[in-house]
């Protein structure tokens, strides 16, 4: 995966996914996620920006997209 070698490319792939009313978000969205399977440190330089946009927009998605939202700040908040 060419962003795990590429950690620079997080910035602009969160600037994406961020734009939920654009169907490539959702693409996104989904590389976002297997990186953070892969290592969730990839995610800690923007985790106060990622866990804001999750807050303020999983109550506009889809039911899908706000499941996986709150599964998301679960995962997040228990790693505090």
């Amino acid at each position: 995966m060419v962003i795990l070698n590429e950690p620079s490319l997080i910035a602009p792939l969160l600037a994406i996914v961020s734009k939920v009313h654009d169907p490539i978000s959702y693409r996104a969205s989904w590389i976002l996620e297997s990186v953070i399977r892969k290592d969730v440190s990839y995610l800690f330089p923007y985790l106060y920006n990622f866990t804001t946009f999750l807050e303020q927009n999983h109550a506009t998605g889809s039911a899908a997209y706000k499941a996986r939202a709150r599964m998301t700040l679960k995962k997040i908040s228990a790693l505090k």
